[in-house]
């Protein structure tokens, strides 16, 4: 299904649709379409073409589907219960809870943008040398942003499927857009990844004057995360290191919830936001409320709360993206993301969604559960909305704590523990919190499994707190090993069967080959790629 897309945006490369920026550098303007015979010739075209790019990430990052693989399969995050959608995304096969089959729409689409991005990076990498440029270092930076988006592309991935075919030139023919070479071993995946950053960085600049660019930083920190997938600890230690060191600009603001104010975007804290702003000709805004409020919730906890504009749309809200009773009860006292994250939506409604209400239900004594329903508050910024009842909200990517955290992980796995320990301690002491007691770990955010060693279990408990609801949680349990992610979902599911009258007996029986997706069956026929032993 989406090889025949990369064919279809190969071929339509040379017929790219234009954009030139205004007061936003993603801001779109459609202009008109443009042959290969008049268009990847200049500066001027090479920037619009990655302008365009920019818009392809977003349709990756910003979708459920990203959303469901790198967070909701994880023990911290589920979907609000609605009658209408039982467990599920549109009534397909659940990936939250780990009854998917390989026919499961969720990785074919993640496929097609992932793909799409590829593609449309690869067009720049290719044709960007041929190009007359005005300014040299322009052509560093943009072939610099394409590299990154190209790695992040391939480094999503290799998490998500394993090895994939690697594609490295634009697709100009049918021929050329199947790969004859097949599936990549991950490694050769990740090797690929940590090419394009290594090459990417040097044309990058240190700070981003426009908003939302991809900067040093970034493609640094991705590739620190890369190095931390492949086993090379020192190395990604060196990149978060250089980092945090004195030539880059980011630092942990005192208020962490200030990190996500539409006011204030691409703040110190970040390293890389998704750019949205509904406002501005183009571009859509997040659906913030959709995603992280609970199930029709929206009009009581924004439009009867007054604090929409005048004459604004009440929203409407799903909760796609809300914590799981395991996150919060894992949470230390005294700590402040208590409420700088969290919030609660009260309502006597809410005793029939057990398995994610506050208090939970006792189900051996026929006791409801709570009136109460968390949600990320971290996201509420309704003051901020527009006068049709857009949200304002960047999706938060890459950003400083994650580094310290990271920093703190390579640091534990080099057996470098009382650097770890200081890293570790610098973020928890932002929220309120004095030095780790490694006595109190594991905690049940985990269901109280262990990676191995108490600080380990530190380290990952404080980003899975931290990070909560920012896309990170699979991905970061699956990285502590892959008997350790099986035994913690299964564990978090005998938690979710406890508490959830409808949760059944198939559902969270979770074997290892169900860490990774399914090869889509379309891209098995068309490109005769293996499938996902397991599957």
């Amino acid at each position: 299904m989406r090889f025949r897309s990369i064919i279809l945006t190969s071929l339509l490369a040379g017929f790219f649709l234009t954009y030139s920026g205004c007061d936003d550098f993603l801001t779109p303007e459609p202009q008109s379409f443009s042959t290969n015979t008049t268009f990847y010739q200049t500066q001027a075209d090479f920037e619009q073409a990655i302008n365009g790019v920019y818009v392809e990430f977003r349709a990756l990052v910003a979708t459920n589907q990203y959303r469901n693989i790198a967070d909701r399969r994880g023990p911290t995050t589920t979907k609000h219960f609605d009658v209408n959608l039982p467990h599920t995304v549109s009534g397909a096969p659940n990936t939250d809870e780990f009854t998917m089959d390989p026919a499961n729409p969720q990785s074919p689409n993640l496929w097609a943008n992932t793909y799409d991005l590829v593609n449309q990076a690869n067009v720049i990498i290719t044709r960007i040398d041929d190009a007359e440029f005005e300014d040299e270092s322009v052509r560093g930076r943009i072939r610099g942003e394409a590299l990154t988006m190209r790695a992040f592309a391939y480094w999503f991935a290799g998490q998500v499927w394993g090895g994939v075919p690697i594609v490295l030139v634009d697709s100009r023919t049918p021929e050329e857009a199947v790969p004859q070479a097949g599936r990549s071993t991950v490694d050769g995946v990740y090797s690929q990844v940590i090419s394009d950053l290594q090459t990417a960085i040097p044309g990058l600049p240190i700070n981003d004057d426009a908003g939302g660019r991809i900067t040093q930083g970034a493609a640094k920190f991705l590739l620190g995360r890369t190095f931390l997938l492949t086993g090379q600890y020192q190395e990604a230690l060196n990149e978060f290191q250089d980092i945090d060191g004195g030539s880059y600009p980011y630092m942990l603001l005192e208020d962490s919830r200030e990190v996500f104010d539409p006011t204030k975007k691409n703040g110190s804290e970040s390293l890389w936001e998704v750019q949205f702003n509904p406002t501005i000709a183009g571009q859509p805004d997040l659906d913030i409320w959709n995603l992280t409020l609970p199930n029709n919730a929206a009009a009581a906890t924004i439009s009867n709360g007054g604090l929409l504009p005048n004459n604004a749309t009440p929203q409407t809200s799903a909760g796609w993206l809300m914590p799981t009773p395991d996150l919060i009860a894992s949470i230390e006292p005294g700590d402040e993301r208590w409420t700088e994250y969290l919030a609660w939506w009260v309502t006597p409604d809410n005793n029939g969604a057990q398995e994610i209400a506050w208090p939970v239900g006792d189900l051996a004594s026929a006791v409801e559960s709570g009136d109460s329903i968390a949600y990320f508050f971290k996201y509420y910024y309704p003051e901020t909305v527009s006068s049709i009842g857009e949200s304002m909200n960047n999706w938060v990517l890459f950003r400083f704590s994650d580094v310290l955290l990271s920093a703190a992980e390579a640091s534990w796995r080099l057996g470098m523990s009382g650097e770890a320990e200081n890293y570790l301690n610098r973020v928890r002491a932002r929220s309120g919190l004095g030095p780790v007691n490694l006595a109190n770990y594991p905690r049940s955010a985990t269901s109280g499994i262990s990676v191995g060693d108490a600080l380990g279990d530190a380290i990952l408990h404080e980003r899975l707190i931290e990070l909560m609801g920012e896309g990170h949680a699979w991905f970061d349990i699956k990285r502590f090993g892959e008997n350790f992610a099986v035994d913690v979902m299964n564990a978090h599911g005998d938690r979710f069967k406890a508490r959830d009258r409808k949760v059944t007996a198939e559902m969270y029986n979770v074997q290892p080959h169900m860490l990774l997706y399914p090869i889509p069956p379309n891209e098995i026929t068309l490109a005769s790629l293996s499938q996902n032993s397991g599957w």
